[in-house]
């Protein structure tokens, strides 16, 4: 069969990209809204087609950067300006940077605090979905925070939002900028990019919806170009940026010190140690409110969901407060196999042990949300472990956020988590075959 000539071929990449902006456009037109699950579904679906269609037939278009980073700006500009329903993250993130903006220590009082009067009577305190909890979020978030917060008593929350999404999406492109210069600096090519770049998990939830993991996203790309490119330095200062937006990444410090041996981490730890110090003030509280979003909170946890059906069926008892804590120490447990046994002497074994960690927590939470999936879905081109697995979940949580429909959530866990554990045991079986063939004698 006679192929086209390379120019052609460049011009054929317009069909998943305009196929998936379309999607995207649909998207925005319906509106991010709870109630028009069904067909943003649909329109999901497509986009994600794309995405696949974009990565298997048109790997020679995305060797070029703008193409493929064109494409995933282009997919993002169209979501910023819509309305985040599926989500009201966004909304405290306004009201921490409209308190910090006003010399408010956001850290200091929950919503709810009779000392925060002024501000509960405004509009913005009933759309907070947690007034009694403390602000979890780190003081690199707070800076983004602040672009709304500081915007919000002239322009509205409507601006104050776009303000926010603009932050993060400025952030995000950064994090596309430096997955690009790794996979070159790799000498690989760039078309896994897409799993990321191109994924409609990611844009949604990002763009869409304007979470936080979007500045996150910056530290990760940052520690994934350095360790590829190796530069100790600022492999830990990505390190750092991202556990500092998040947290949850902290767990890996381990991991880069095992494999750094400390080389490097000076000017990381310092600067840490400046970070830390606004919540590190605030007293116990702030950890108080953490250990309530973990222990009190449960959303698509399908494998917690699987053990508490399962105990429930066994006792008679419900047992979901003392299950949580106890998958805690389950996760610990895989965290110190992971920091002790798996390799990370190459930059290669370092995010394979960082996407097992990563793996292990959502595994073991009682709350994934689906923004939570991006942790994994950046390290997806660089790291064939649970690449599949991940991909699926990607698709298949989207259809979570039709729980606030009132539909059924425990079969949408049986579609999330079963087809998980279907192309994580396919995949595994399929790199035994390849293993073994590899290792066959030549005749």
């Amino acid at each position: 069969m006679e192929h086209p000539p390379v120019s052609e071929r460049r011009q054929l990449a317009l069909a998943p990209g305009v196929t998936l902006l379309l999607a995207m456009v649909a998207m925005a037109a319906v509106g991010l809204m709870r109630e028009h699950m069904p067909v943003l579904m649909l329109f999901y679906t497509v986009a994600f087609g794309a995405m696949l269609w974009a990565w298997r037939k048109h790997a020679e278009a995305l060797e070029q950067p703008g193409v493929l980073m064109g494409w995933a700006l282009a997919f993002r500009l169209v979501l910023v300006p819509t309305w985040p329903d599926l989500s009201d993250d966004l909304f405290r993130y306004v009201w921490d940077g409209w308190l910090l903006s006003e010399g408010i220590n956001p850290y200091a009082m929950i919503p709810s605090d009779p000392r925060l009067a002024a501000f509960s009577s405004d509009p913005l305190f009933a759309s907070l979905n947690s007034p009694d909890y403390h602000s979890v979020y780190p003081p690199p978030s707070q800076l983004f925070f602040l672009l709304g917060g500081a915007l919000y008593p002239k322009v509205g929350v409507m601006w104050a939002v776009f303000a926010v999404k603009m932050g993060f999406l400025l952030a995000e492109v950064g994090a596309l900028a430096f997955l690009v210069r790794a996979r070159r600096v790799q000498g690989e090519p760039m078309a896994p990019l897409v799993a990321y770049a191109w994924n409609p998990l990611v844009v949604v939830v990002f763009a869409g919806q304007g979470h936080s993991e979007a500045a996150m996203m910056l530290g990760m790309a940052l520690a994934i170009w350095a360790l590829v490119a190796q530069r100790p330095v600022w492999s830990w200062m990505g390190y750092l940026w991202a556990g500092m937006i998040k947290l949850t990444p902290l767990v890996l410090g381990p991991l880069w010190l095992k494999h750094h041996r400390g080389k490097g981490m000076a000017p990381a730890v310092a600067l840490g140690v400046v970070f830390a110090l606004p919540m590190a003030l605030s007293g116990a509280q702030i950890w108080q409110s953490l250990q309530l979003y973990v222990g009190y909170f449960e959303f698509n946890a399908g494998f917690y969901y699987g053990l508490k059906f399962v105990l429930y069926w066994v006792t008679g008892e419900d047992v979901s407060k003392s299950l949580g804590p106890a998958l805690r120490w389950v996760f610990l447990a895989c965290a110190v196999g992971i920091w002790a046994f798996v390799p990370v002497k190459t930059w290669q074994g370092l995010l394979r042990a960082t996407a097992l960690l990563l793996s292990a927590y959502l595994l073991t939470a009682t709350t994934v949300h689906p923004w939570y999936l991006t942790w994994v879905l950046i390290l997806v081109p660089f790291v064939a472990t649970l690449r599949w697995a991940w991909l699926w979940v990607s698709y298949a949580s989207f259809w979570t956020y039709s729980a606030y429909l009132g539909w059924d959530h425990g079969l949408q866990m049986w579609g999330v988590w079963g087809g998980f554990v279907i192309f994580a045991l396919a995949q595994w079986i399929h790199d035994r075959r390849v293993r073994s063939v590899e290792s066959e004698p030549a005749s």
